[in-house]
């Protein structure tokens, strides 16, 4: 078998299967498998761990949170066996842009299929109690016994002539990144994101800044009020998001201005060492020179006492103002 057979035989489970229900597709490919000879069980194993080590990438780790998959041990070698199960056009295109994993409808099994990398092993097991029930050998030992972990040579070098070349990203990915990257994917999961942990974790660590920033957005007849991170590069930034808007105001966590704007032009700024370093990151947005990124805004907050003890040392006092790096005396 190659990785062409491979493909095809996935194929013709998903057309066997429409509704993609898991359990009739690991039934239907474990009793195709075992109308092939043993060396074909054998190598569709090989092949399928050869398609799923290749998609152990950071991007798709990204986009299997969004899409509620957990970045565990089991999690994720799940979602990418779920991923090879849907096929050789899905696979590929996912690998080309994981964006594109926003077209793939999930209502009625998760994008989880740990199952699926067990099939060759389950369809090995019963075709040799067929051929001999004496024979207790499994899979893993067959293969050993064959002196190679790995497709032969020749369909190695097929699979990876049809791969596509794309860089990986960092593993220090965050939602803003994935947002950018895979707008199509976060906007279908954008009501289930709060439940992922890069959600909890951002929000934990906005949690222990010392410089949050409450905005209140003036947007025709909806308003909206958001807290995030106040450096000087987020506040230009999320200006920049919101520069059509009527009005902005931005205050600290004891309501002291930072700065008031209509849009993305700032019209007040009590503190001229920050108002240079916001148009320090503001200017170069506002001519095309650097491409706005998202920042992290959550639209809850904790009273102000669990607030106070979760930031502060001690309360602040209501005399304290905004400055650049946080709140000082």
């Amino acid at each position: 078998m190659n990785q062409a057979d491979f493909w095809k035989l996935i194929e013709k489970v998903n057309q066997a299967c429409p509704s993609r229900d898991h359990e009739s597709m690991e039934a239907q490919i474990i009793e195709q498998l075992i109308h092939h000879n043993v060396d074909d069980i054998l190598d569709f194993h090989l092949i399928q761990q050869e398609y799923y080590h290749i998609a152990h990438r950071n991007e798709l780790a990204a986009a299997g949170e969004v899409m509620g998959i957990k970045p565990t041990d089991d999690s994720f070698p799940a979602f990418l066996y779920w991923l090879i199960s849907q096929g050789k056009s899905t696979y590929m295109a996912a690998l080309q842009n994981p964006d594109s994993l926003a077209d793939i409808p999930c209502e009625r099994e998760t994008p989880s299929f740990l199952g699926f990398g067990y099939v060759a092993y389950k369809a090995y097991s019963i075709k040799m109690s067929l051929l001999d029930p004496q024979d207790m050998s499994d899979i893993y030992g067959a293969i050993s016994d064959r002196g190679y972990y790995s497709p032969a040579p020749e369909t190695q070098k097929e699979i990876y002539q049809e791969l596509p070349d794309r860089a990986d990203i960092d593993p220090s990915y965050t939602l803003e990144i994935i947002r950018v990257l895979f707008p199509n994917l976060y906007d279908k999961h954008a009501d289930q994101i709060e439940k992922t942990g890069l959600y909890w974790e951002q929000r934990n660590k906005l949690l222990q800044s010392d410089c949050v920033i409450h905005a209140r957005i003036g947007l025709g007849l909806r308003p909206k009020e958001l807290y995030f991170e106040g450096t000087p590069e987020n506040i230009a930034h999320f200006l920049a998001s919101y520069k059509i808007a009527d009005s902005i105001l931005l205050t600290d966590l004891t309501d002291h201005l930072v700065v008031y704007s209509s849009g993305w032009h700032i019209l007040s700024c009590p503190d001229e060492e920050l108002h240079q370093e916001i148009n320090r990151s503001l200017y170069p947005i506002q001519r095309s020179e650097e491409e706005l990124r998202p920042v992290f805004s959550v639209s809850d907050w904790i009273s102000r006492e669990e607030l106070d003890t979760a930031i502060f040392d001690e309360p602040p006092q209501w005399g304290q103002i905004f400055q650049p790096g946080g709140l000082t005396g």
